[in-house]
């Protein structure tokens, strides 16, 4: 079976995957700066790192999730979307050791930034869903 990542369904989920990335980006950039205004180099680094934790993830995510679509491939749409978010939570673990055991501290923007992004990640979309009822 072959990929079929051109099927109207998939390349929906990966426009709103794209999107959805790019305004995390976004908010994590913003918050970025204002970690780096507010306690300069570690409070920046610290957001750096949440911004990272939580967009790594979520790229290898709709990497995954989003290679098949159609009623065809229905199986391996389950079975990827699944592998993905096992891949993905994987990723967020590792990332959260490796950033304790390289950083050291503060962790109150690494923390702020990545919820931030979580929460954006859930509202994203209902807020960028151009199509209303």
């Amino acid at each position: 079976m072959l990929a079929q990542s051109n099927h109207p369904l998939t390349r929906a989920g990966q426009q709103l995957a794209l999107r959805t990335l790019a305004l995390q980006l976004g908010v994590g950039f913003i918050f970025v700066v204002i970690f780096g205004l507010l306690m300069a180099g570690p409070g920046t680094v610290s957001a750096l790192a949440g911004v990272i934790i939580a967009l790594v993830p979520n790229i290898v995510f709709s990497a995954l999730a989003f290679r098949y679509g159609g009623g065809r491939f229905a199986p391996s749409v389950v079975r990827y979307f699944f592998i993905a978010e096992a891949v993905k939570w994987l990723l967020v673990v590792s990332l959260l050791i490796t950033a304790f055991l390289l950083l050291s501290g503060p962790w109150l923007p690494l923390f702020v930034t990545l919820l931030v992004l979580l929460h954006v990640q859930w509202l994203a979309p209902i807020l960028l869903n151009s199509k209303t009822s």
